[in-house]
């Protein structure tokens, strides 16, 4: 059973913590504020998911290891990879981590398991319409047809997989509810089993919040530039603008600003192309995850009764 060290000889600095989801949970809020902790050190990118990928993994811990080369000696480093607890369809990524960091501490954020799932559901499904990969479909029909919505909201399941190889006090389990209704008492009691320093709630770097989707949206504003520049005519025009003038145009319209408010234009079409979380299709959905709620319950010995409505 793990929980004895994270030191693996040969190699450097490993994670002393991961947050392994839920995903859309409320993991970025999360990890803004351990990013803000100065005594916790959190890797680049947020999600490295280096034991749910094998081309990753075999790449071995030597590769894993440099993702935590910048945590200071008196740093307690970590990173958060939702689709750790997205079994089966990642592989048993609780055995891997189990094998090679025996003493890490697991960090599992939750959330009312429906809406979850929904914000699961829009998440594929504005992947679908980005890259193309398929039709945009209804809530109902997903639920159907990609299980892994389901199966990461089945969140007695998740733990199961990862108690089979931790120790209950190995890891640590919030609710984002918990963050908002009791973020002083939430906060504490996290950073506490983490072993860092106790301080204050603090301010998130709100940055993080959006920053997948504002990648996303500057993305699209490069793309979108370079339609322009290689419009006909057009190119020869844009040479004539001075380069200082180009380079500050351009770097304004890549900045933040100008990507969060596409990004917010891009989230609005979205919504308005996915079906709604109706009432029909919660109340299926909560009957659906009565029994896994339920045995959550038993498991953390705490009333969810409001996750079953």
């Amino acid at each position: 059973m793990a929980g004895l060290s994270v030191t693996v000889p040969g190699v450097p600095r490993l994670p002393d913590f991961i947050v392994i989801g839920a995903m859309k949970a409320g993991s970025t809020t999360l990890w803004g504020l351990l990013a803000s902790h100065p005594a916790i050190f959190v890797c680049e990118p947020k999600e490295p998911q280096f034991f749910s990928r094998d081309e990753r993994y075999a790449r071995g811990l030597g590769e894993y290891a440099k993702l935590f080369a910048g945590a200071r000696a008196d740093q307690i480093a970590g990173e958060s990879s939702t689709c750790y607890s997205r079994w089966p369809h990642h592989g048993d990524v609780a055995a891997r981590i189990a094998r090679d960091l025996p003493g890490v501490k697991l960090v599992y954020l939750l959330r009312h398991p429906v809406e979850r799932a929904y914000s699961h559901y829009g998440h594929l499904m504005e992947e679908r319409a980005i890259k193309r990969t398929g039709p945009i479909i209804s809530f109902a029909r997903a639920l159907d047809e990609v299980p892994e919505i389901i199966d990461a909201s089945n969140y007695a399941l998740q733990l199961e997989r990862f108690l089979a190889h931790f120790r209950r006090d190995a890891l640590h389990v919030l609710a984002l509810e918990d963050l908002h209704a009791r973020p002083d008492a939430t906060w504490a009691a996290l950073v506490g089993f983490l072993g860092a320093p106790a301080i204050g709630v603090p301010a998130p770097r709100l940055e993080a919040e959006n920053r997948a989707g504002t990648r996303v949206a500057r993305g699209s504003m490069r793309r979108a530039l370079a339609r322009i520049r290689g419009a006909s005519g057009l190119s020869g025009l844009i040479d004539l603008v001075p380069q200082r003038a180009r380079v500050r145009g351009r770097a304004w319209m890549e900045g933040p600003r100008v990507a969060r408010w596409l990004m917010r234009r891009r989230v609005a079409a979205h919504r308005e192309r996915i079906s709604p979380l109706d009432l029909e299709d919660r109340a299926r959905l909560v009957a659906r995850l009565d029994e896994p709620t339920r045995a959550l319950e038993k498991l953390l010995a705490r009333d969810l009764s409001s996750w079953r409505r």
